[in-house]
């Protein structure tokens, strides 16, 4: 993990609460929730309808954004530095 991340925190049903942000330093998208990471990795569709897909970096993690905040979701994007305390990181 790199010492700075994007990240986008999504409020799920029943209390859960998942992280997914692109590692700047190698572009890799990663997710603290393994059902999120089967999910998207499918890809996602952007604001204007096109499909995008993990390795588009900074393009996907902003339609993950749109796609769970326009399903209805508490969605939050945070620029954090030293994220050490997750315990558990997927990469999508």
């Amino acid at each position: 993990m790199s010492r700075h991340a994007d990240i986008v925190v999504v409020q799920l049903p029943r209390g859960a609460m998942a992280l997914m942000w692109v590692d700047l330093a190698t572009g890799t998208v990663a997710t603290s929730h393994a059902g999120l990471q089967v999910t998207v990795r499918r890809g996602i569709k952007d604001w204007a309808g096109h499909l995008v897909f993990p390795q588009d970096g900074s393009i996907f993690l902003s339609a993950v954004y749109d796609h769970f905040f326009l399903s209805g979701y508490s969605v939050q994007w945070l620029g954090f530095s030293d994220l050490k305390m997750v315990q558990r990181t997927y990469r999508v």
